[in-house]
């Protein structure tokens, strides 16, 4: 089955040391791009992250957030800016001295300062395995999710793909038809001065004209892979790409069709063609 490029997860573990959350969100992208937002203290999870999400996707932009709120057991939530400490309190003792009505900065007053007193945010050793066990399980939840809307998407492009099919039916079958007019129109243009021309010649214009709206190589390419992208849609997997590669091709057998038209008719068809295919190539940028 083929699998979506959009999804979201969210993944909570209770510990000793706190509450982790994992926020997943994913949207359609050209290749594998992921941008992690982890506290600080969490950033030697990095490269170990970055590899169990590639073993699970290929491609879709990935936005995943780690929030930790720390427990009471959580050895030390909090740091202070040391720098920052001494320089306001340097500035405090030179603010008083200079105005003798000027009180001093309390701890209080320093603490809240911006800056001075930051989250650590520090993830304890002990609670490597059961985090990392915890993206374990929302991978697959968010995969689950990926799969799910792909089925949706599944079906969406199977109904394209039999309109699809249907409307290059009822154009194939104007390709004779539409011949035997050229033909009978050809005629009835020179009948007149039939006389006046070599009939050699005549019949070389009959025949260049023929040529000229000859559809056969586009008729057998546009078949081609239009039953390429019913056996990649019921093959599934990673495919997105192919099929987007498919209806550029199909776009332009059609475009190239649509031009030699020998009839109106088959240029309604042709129209009606390059709609499906457009709403088709639309829902396709979502696959995976």
């Amino acid at each position: 089955m083929i699998q979506s490029m959009t999804g979201f997860w969210c993944e909570s573990v209770e510990g000793v040391f706190g509450r982790s959350t994992w926020e997943l969100r994913s949207v359609n992208h050209r290749y594998l791009d992921c941008n992690f937002r982890l506290p600080n203290g969490f950033l030697p999870l990095l490269p170990t992250l970055r590899k169990k999400l590639g073993e699970e996707f290929q491609r879709g932009k990935m936005e995943i957030t780690l929030h930790f709120v720390p427990g009471e057991a959580h050895p030390n939530p909090f740091s202070i800016n040391e720098v920052a400490v001494k320089w306001l309190m340097t500035l405090g003792q030179k603010l008083a001295k200079e105005n003798a009505g000027t009180s001093k900065f309390s701890a209080m007053d320093i603490l809240h300062w911006p800056g001075v007193l930051q989250e650590t945010s520090s993830l304890p050793p002990e609670m490597h395995p059961a985090v990392l066990k915890m993206f374990e399980k929302a991978l697959v939840q968010l995969k689950a999710s990926r799969e799910a809307e792909g089925q949706a998407l599944h079906i969406c492009l199977m109904q394209y793909l039999l309109q699809m099919e249907e409307s290059w039916g009822s154009l194939k079958a104007l390709i004779p038809l539409s011949k035997d007019k050229l033909k009978e129109r050809l005629m009835r243009q020179v009948g007149d001065v039939k006389a006046s021309i070599d009939p050699s010649r005549l019949e070389q214009e009959v025949i260049l004209a023929l040529q000229k709206g000859d559809v056969t190589e586009e008729t057998e390419r546009f078949e081609i892979h239009l039953a390429e992208v019913r056996k990649v849609l019921v093959g599934g997997g990673v495919v997105g790409k192919r099929l987007d590669f498919l209806m550029q091709e199909l776009s332009r057998e059609i475009n190239t069709l649509s031009a030699k038209a020998l009839c109106a008719e088959i240029g309604h068809c042709a129209l009606d063609l390059k709609v499906v295919i457009e709403k088709m190539r639309e829902q396709i940028q979502n696959v995976e």
